[in-house]
Formats: structure tokens, C-alpha cells, sequence
């Protein structure tokens, strides 16, 4: 089976090779960029047939000789080809706005396209909360890229207001993950979550660091304003692709990182999300700008989804088919806005 690491060794290979290759042209760019995402959305796809159809159990592939905590793990299930399916077929559906975005800016915000993606990968399949800090850099400062191409005061504005807010997050992640360190000696989360079932615990500083972190990466209400900005000012292929695919990764991100923080964490990260998802659909209900109200209804569909995985002792096995289901039709309908689906999604803004 195909190993996890060629869709990051894809995706930069393919990234170094636009920026030396394609100097003067803008189709090839374009068509180097189309055939990695195409590239990668075959390898998640394939992934999810073999775990479909053969049954096949995970595999974790471990980086430079050694197994996990010496190294870097990545991981491929069942759920993880899922997530990693709904992120590049967003990411293959997004290519009309690239070639728009190559036309306008240059290659390079193509590379930043395909890199933006890459590390939405790499949050998926990690298992190693540095990592993990390493891929949010990553997808943060490609956001910011693709928001300052654009050459608008707004999107200046939102793009500045993303870097603050994503450090923050930045800070809190790294102080989870080195007091997590400081107080287990490892930072793979299957280790940690393997030395006691409970994970770090209620009391822990570094379940706090990394719940505020996990949370605020899916901007919550009412701490996302900044988030607002940024899908009531950018054009309609970044948005779908930030609350698209953006919002699969961090949800996954939530899914996958809760065990470490403990069962305890439950309670707060169901509440957290049934308030978001209120909130903004009745913010949603009052905004005339239809942008914003889709922004909204993104963030809304996300907190819906934190709140499921919040439930997850209770809902038990059912909770990651639940919550993919609406991560699925949210991706969908984001798509239904990027090609002008403005007048219908403003009609059905749950969606």
C-alpha cells in the first residue's frame, strides 16, 4: 500500500520543482499544481477503497529507522482516508480559482495553494503534537499568502488579523506540547494515551494549553471575529477552501487529539460547540451580507460537529460517522458557493 509520506514528499517536490521550472509560463504552473492535488486526491481515494472493500487495518509509518516516540509517525485508517478524501477533493475542486489566482498574482500563489493543502494533510495523518504545531504553521502563514495576493486593504487587514490570531493559538500549542513533554517525556499522542486512559487529565496546564489551542482553531463564538473577516472579505475559492478543508482538518484534529486531554474535557468541548453553533446561526440570521452569513453558517456547522465530538462518550462508535456526515455536506455546500451559489446558499445558510 501506498505509504503516507509521499503526499508530503509530493506535495514539496512539486512545489520546489514550480518555483525553478516555471518561470515565464502560467499553464505550467498550473498543470504541476493540478497533477500533485490530482495526484493526492488519488492516493486518499484509493486509500479509502482498500479500507472499505479488503478490510485493510491501519498503517503508521514512522520516519528515519526508528518507531514512535523517537520519531515522526503518520497515520492512515479508515477515518483518516476519509478526512484526507473530503480535504483533496476540495482542494482538486478549488483548481478553476487557482488558474484564476495564477493569472492574477503568479505562480507562486499556486505553490502556496498546494502547500496550504499539504499541511492540511500532514494535521490529518501526525500523530505527534509537535507535528501537528508544525503542519497549523504551516497552513496558517499559506492562509495569510493567498489572503495578501489579493492586494486589498480589507484582506490586508483580515490576513494581519489571521497571523495574530493563529499565533496565539501557535503559543498555546507549543506550551501544551512542551509542558505534555515535561510531564510524560513523550509527545506521540498514542504513547501518552497508552501510559494512562485517562490522558493528561482536568487538572493538567498542558490539557488546558491544548484545549484552548484545538478549540480556538475552529473559531468559536465569540472569539471569532477574525475568522468572520476573513470569509466576508476573500474571494469565494479561499473561503471554500479555509472553511472547507480547513475546518475538516481542525475537526479531525479535535477528534483525534481529545483522548490525550482526557475524558474529562468532554463536557466543556460538547458545550463549546453547542454554543458556537447557536450563536452563529442566529448571528447568521440577522446579517444581509451574504458572505458573512455564509462564514457563519461554516463556523455554525463546525461547532455542531465539536459538539458531537464533545459527545463522544456518549454516542460512542456512531460519533465519527455522525460528525463526517456533517463535515461532508458542509465541504459540499462550500463548493455550491465558490461557483455562484450565492442566492441559494443564502436561502439555506444551515447547509
Amino acid at each position: 500500500m501506498i505509504t503516507p509520506i509521499y503526499i508530503i514528499i509530493l506535495s514539496l517536490g512539486t512545489a520546489f520543482l514550480t518555483a525553478i521550472l516555471s518561470k515565464k509560463s502560467e499553464k505550467l504552473p498550473f498543470v504541476m499544481v493540478f497533477t500533485a492535488i490530482m495526484s493526492i486526491t488519488a492516493i486518499s481515494a484509493y486509500w479509502a477503497f482498500r479500507f472499505i472493500a479488503f478490510k485493510d487495518g491501519s498503517m503508521i509509518e514512522s520516519t528515519a529507522g526508528f518507531s514512535a516516540p523517537l520519531s515522526i509517525a503518520l497515520k492512515v485508517g479508515i477515518e483518516e482516508s476519509f478526512a484526507l478524501l473530503v480535504i483533496n477533493l476540495t482542494a482538486l475542486l478549488g483548481m478553476p480559482h487557482v488558474f484564476k489566482l495564477i493569472k492574477e498574482n503568479g505562480k507562486y500563489s499556486a505553490i502556496t495553494y498546494l502547500l496550504y493543502f499539504m499541511a492540511l494533510n500532514g494535521i490529518v495523518m501526525t500523530r505527534d503534537l509537535f507535528n501537528y504545531f508544525v503542519f497549523i504553521e504551516i497552513s496558517s502563514i499559506a492562509v495569510a499568502g493567498m489572503l495578501l495576493f489579493q492586494k486589498s486593504g480589507k484582506l490586508l487587514k483580515a490576513g494581519f488579523s489571521w497571523l495574530v490570531a493563529t499565533g496565539i493559538i501557535s503559543i498555546f500549542l507549543i506550551l501544551g506540547a512542551i509542558t505534555a513533554y515535561v510531564k510524560t517525556g513523550v509527545l506521540d499522542i498514542d504513547t501518552i494515551v497508552a501510559m494512562n486512559s485517562s490522558g493528561l487529565g482536568t487538572g493538567s496546564i498542558a490539557a488546558f494549553f491544548l484545549f484552548i489551542a484545538l478549540i480556538f482553531e475552529l473559531k468559536p463564538f465569540p472569539a471569532n471575529r477574525w475568522a468572520v473577516d476573513i470569509y466576508k472579505s476573500a474571494p469565494a475559492g479561499i473561503t471554500a477552501a479555509i472553511s472547507g478543508a480547513g475546518m475538516t482538518a481542525s475537526l479531525f484534529a479535535l477528534y483525534k487529539f481529545l483522548p490525550v486531554l482526557g475524558p474529562s474535557w468532554n463536557s466543556a468541548v460538547a458545550v463549546t460547540g453547542l454554543l458556537t453553533f447557536v450563536m452563529s446561526n442566529l448571528l447568521a440570521i440577522k446579517t444581509e451580507n451574504t458572505n458573512k452569513m455564509l462564514g457563519l453558517s461554516s463556523i455554525a456547522q463546525g461547532g455542531l460537529a465539536t459538539a458531537v465530538i464533545g459527545l463522544g462518550n456518549i454516542l460512542g462508535t456512531d460519533t465519527f460517522f455522525i460528525a463526517g456526515t456533517i463535515v461532508a455536506v458542509h465541504a459540499v455546500s462550500k463548493q455550491g458557493h465558490r461557483y455562484g451559489a450565492n442566492q441559494v446558499c443564502k436561502r439555506t445558510y444551515w447547509l
